[in-house]
């Protein structure tokens, strides 16, 4: 009797040993879910820091973010809808988003900035209109079509 209960006691021994053998094999063969501690601002490149960044870029695109909330805020201005296509062309990225993404942010801002102290339109206007002195033809007025 003592002798099957010994034999009784060693396979259930063995059985937990080989199905905890099995457990920590499977259980090691799924992939570990990492914690990323960086958030995704940080991730994010400084301004001009990207390797591929091009200054000349970045300044047509802050162009571009202040002519489009001139565009959207002043009555008598506009953008053409293929504006944004056409720089994205130019740059081969995006305007809102990307190693650009501060540049476009800058220029949004200082619109802003201008509209508070109403000169917004009338800067836009001579900076960025069919003639203007920074990125001529980003903005034409509801009386004056020019093209990009």
């Amino acid at each position: 009797m003592k002798k099957n209960i010994v034999y009784v006691l060693i396979i259930l021994l063995s059985a937990g040993l080989y199905l905890t053998g099995l457990y920590g094999i499977t259980r090691s063969t799924q992939p570990i879910k990492k914690i990323d501690l960086v958030s995704e601002q940080e991730k994010q490149p400084v301004f001009g820091e990207h390797p591929f960044y091009i200054p000349k870029h970045g300044n047509l695109v802050k162009n571009f973010g202040y002519a489009l909330e001139a565009g959207l805020t002043c009555k008598d201005l506009q953008m053409r809808q293929d504006t944004e296509q056409k720089i994205i062309d130019e740059i081969g990225t995006y305007t809102k988003t990307g190693i650009y993404q501060s540049d476009f942010l800058q220029g949004v801002q200082k619109a802003l900035e201008d509209e508070k102290i109403d000169i917004l339109c009338q800067e836009a206007w001579d900076k960025f209109g069919c003639f203007g002195t920074e990125e001529s033809n980003l903005l034409q007025g509801y009386n004056q079509v020019c093209a990009y």
